[in-house]
């Protein structure tokens, strides 16, 4: 055997010992998601059953429905209370600052996350 293939084969050798170990290493990644894939499916699992489990226990009243008693039975205005957090000044640092928590008249702070108040305080 030549020199010249000599070294090629060395270098062949070297490569294939490699990627024998790259292919281990992968092997033992793969195994190792796979197994956390598992434990993730298993936790989703016991969460779906304790959802049913409390859907089925008692009758809920969602928000929503809520709300809609408040401003259809009760005769709240939800337009009119609007416009008491939406005001030009709470807009004002809407526009300006962003995100964050701002004072609001009559007392308490609206929650802003990017141009929507997401809760009062």
């Amino acid at each position: 055997m030549s020199v010249k293939n000599a070294q090629q084969l060395k270098q062949l050798n070297t490569r294939a010992a490699k990627l024998e170990v790259d292919i281990k290493e992968a092997r033992l990644e793969a195994k190792d998601k796979q197994q956390h894939c598992s434990r993730l499916e298993s936790q989703l699992s016991n969460v779906k059953k304790e959802i049913v489990k409390l859907e089925d226990s008692e009758i809920v009243v969602s928000e929503h429905a809520m709300l809609r008693y408040i401003e259809r039975v009760m005769g709240v205005d939800l337009e009119a209370i609007q416009q008491r957090i939406l005001t030009p000044a709470v807009t004002s640092l809407i526009n300006n600052a962003g995100s964050g928590k701002f004072p609001i008249e009559g007392g308490g702070k609206v929650v802003v996350k990017g141009n929507t108040i997401v809760s009062v305080v």
